[in-house]
């Protein structure tokens, strides 16, 4: 930390406010050991939005040992010195989420989460923006930036201004010719959505490639930290199908792409479609999922191939809708 005049400023062993007499420092320095300076500017009228912005950049760097009790030590150690402004801004409580999706240990109760005064707005909303998606909900831009709003009613958040670790973070867009593109929010797994873009493009019957799957996420990963750098492996179970006049082999194959559940799925419709009874293709498909689960993250159940049947007006059948697992419902019906 360097004074108004350039001068290096002393560092104490420990949580205190440097002395003031020299007089280029022109602001007020609280030493936090082991994480940094917070630098209270003279003419900072709120002491409160520097030592806030301290907390936020500490916790944002994983600091946990700056937490709220060194931060109320740290603005009253500053205005026991010099006029304090407005108070800090403490725990604003924000109501309105869904049951589970509160993580455990943190402050609030089934539908309200209380947001600490070392976090910033922006890294806040965005860790409930990843809370949903692990819940496998929908979360837009729009609505991280409502949940945004509404805080910022709550608290003040003028004080972080627009600075990348404080502003509501951007999305990356890649080009994946002749695929389309694939955007990547701040608060999604870049593995995870190109697994469910390249999916998706499966179940249209585009070809996939793994190599281009493996591109896409190193220049995600160049841009972003990404907590899986890489793609799930391609892999093969055999199971014993008892058909009741003797047992056969099956075989398994779950592409990179595909949800273990989803290969399971595979499986099993495609055993009942080769005269297999049900109960027997079912058994199957749990020990698919069984063997592909013990190695990947599961959480669907196995579910039933989906047929509609279609009538006219005069009760006659026009035919029947079949929907997979795999499958758009949009697209079964487009193309029936």
């Amino acid at each position: 930390v360097y004074a108004a005049g350039g001068h290096l400023l002393p560092v104490y062993d420990g949580s205190e406010v440097l002395d003031k007499a020299n007089d280029d420092l022109r602001a007020t320095v609280v030493v936090v050991k082991k994480i940094g300076h917070a630098v209270v500017p003279d003419d900072e009228l709120h002491i409160a939005d520097s030592i806030e912005r301290f907390a936020a950049t500490a916790t944002s760097a994983g600091h946990v040992t700056f937490d709220e009790n060194a931060l109320n030590e740290s603005y009253t150690m500053v205005a026991g010195q010099r006029p304090s402004g407005r108070p800090l801004s403490g725990t604003a409580m924000i109501a309105g989420f869904q049951e589970g999706i509160i993580p455990p240990n943190q402050p609030g109760n089934a539908t309200v989460w209380g947001v600490s005064g070392i976090e910033g707005p922006a890294r806040f909303v965005s860790r409930v923006a990843q809370a949903l998606v692990k819940q496998g909900l929908p979360v837009s831009r729009s609505f991280v930036e409502d949940t945004h709003a509404s805080l910022c009613k709550l608290r003040p958040c003028g004080h972080y201004g627009t600075a990348p670790r404080y502003d509501l973070p951007t999305n990356l867009t890649v080009s994946a010719d002749p695929l389309g593109s694939l955007t990547v929010e701040p608060w999604m797994e870049p593995a995870d959505a190109i697994e469910q873009f390249a999916r998706a493009a499966a179940a249209k019957g585009q070809d996939i490639k793994r190599e281009s799957c493996v591109e896409m996420l190193s220049w995600f990963c160049k841009r972003r930290r990404c907590a899986r750098q890489t793609l799930r492996e391609d892999r093969k179970a055999v199971v014993l199908v008892s058909t009741g006049e003797k047992d056969l082999e099956a075989t398994a194959t779950c592409e990179f792409w595909s949800p273990p559940e989803w290969c399971a799925e595979l499986l099993k419709d495609r055993l009942i479609k080769e005269g297999v009874p049900v109960d027997s293709a079912l058994a199957a498909g749990m020990e698919v999922r069984r063997h592909f689960c013990e190695t990947s993250t599961c959480g669907q159940r196995l579910h039933t191939r989906l047929s509609l049947d279609i009538w006219d007006h005069d009760n006659g059948t026009v035919g029947a809708a079949a929907c997979g697992p795999l499958s758009d419902p949009a697209d079964c019906v487009e193309k029936m």
